[in-house]
């Protein structure tokens, strides 16, 4: 492994991990329940050790890795999302949070094509024969 794809893979991670767990954590904050704050910065973190430590170990698997990676952010938007949507308030600081326009439903649905895209990164590296994970 080049150290140019370890920069991209790292940075990689932890743009999707922050991307797709910040808007808990802001959410969280906003409503000053802790636990929407420190679990999903905790679980994001064992997301880029634990994508960082695969591709390490298994450079050849990276799109078992990336759909993996995908499945893992995407299970935690699913649960984390339906936890917090009742509870999260129409305007955060004046600014609207969009939940008037954008239902539970279409969020699970959203969620679950993400996830369906991550399964199929997976199955690449199975039809291409690659199963060293």
């Amino acid at each position: 492994m080049t150290k140019s794809e370890k920069i991209g893979v790292v940075v990689g991670v932890i743009g999707a991990s922050v991307g797709s767990l910040s808007w808990i954590v802001i959410a969280g904050a906003s409503m000053g329940a802790w636990p929407f704050i420190v679990l999903p910065l905790l679980f994001g973190v064992v997301c880029v050790v634990s994508t960082i430590r695969l591709y390490t170990l298994y450079p050849q698997s990276k799109f078992t890795i990336m759909g993996l990676a995908i499945l893992w952010l995407s299970i935690l938007n699913l649960i984390f999302g339906n936890l917090i949507y009742d509870r999260l308030p129409e305007n955060i600081l004046d600014v609207p949070t969009g939940k008037e326009s954008f239902s539970l439903l279409k969020l699970n649905l959203f969620i679950g094509l993400i996830s369906l895209l991550g399964f199929c990164f997976v199955l690449v590296d199975v039809f291409r024969g690659n199963r060293s994970i």
